[in-house]
């Protein structure tokens, strides 16, 4: 029977290979430590549908920082509700303000706009689907 050496360097690669893939989502957390940043590891995974304790009004944060409008086109008001959590309508946010209207929005169809959860980021819906969402910058 033939028996397989492995050259002594192959070992010191896989020992290698293995520590970096330990050692990674910690210098990750260490680059990224504030929770508000998109490139933080716990909403990395929460986008990614792998971190379900993610505190959604810090995701909702952290989605303001990113690309809004890419994470909730085309959901749907139920779909953005198991996602974020809740929503505002205009009637109950004190916040909307004078700014989100549908023209102000670029979307003059828009039967809806929402906040997601107590914040600034507003969702335009049309024919029942999310179109865009902005940051309110002011009235």
């Amino acid at each position: 029977m033939t028996s397989i050496i492995k050259p002594r360097w192959f070992v010191g690669l896989a020992f290698v290979a293995l520590l970096a893939s330990v050692a990674a989502p910690f210098a990750w957390r260490d680059l990224y430590p504030d929770s508000d940043d998109p490139k933080n590891i716990d909403y990395v995974l929460w986008k990614l549908g792998l971190n379900r304790n993610m505190n959604l009004d810090t995701a909702v944060r952290a989605l303001m920082h990113d690309n809004p409008s890419r994470q909730v086109a085309g959901l749907s008001r139920k779909e953005l509700e198991k996602t974020f959590g809740y929503l505002r309508t205009f009637d109950s946010a004190s916040h909307f303000g004078g700014c989100y209207t549908a023209e102000a929005l670029r979307h003059p169809r828009a039967s809806e706009e929402v906040s997601l959860r107590d914040s600034v980021l507003i969702v335009t819906m049309e024919k029942g689907k999310a179109v865009d969402a902005l940051v309110c910058k002011g009235g």
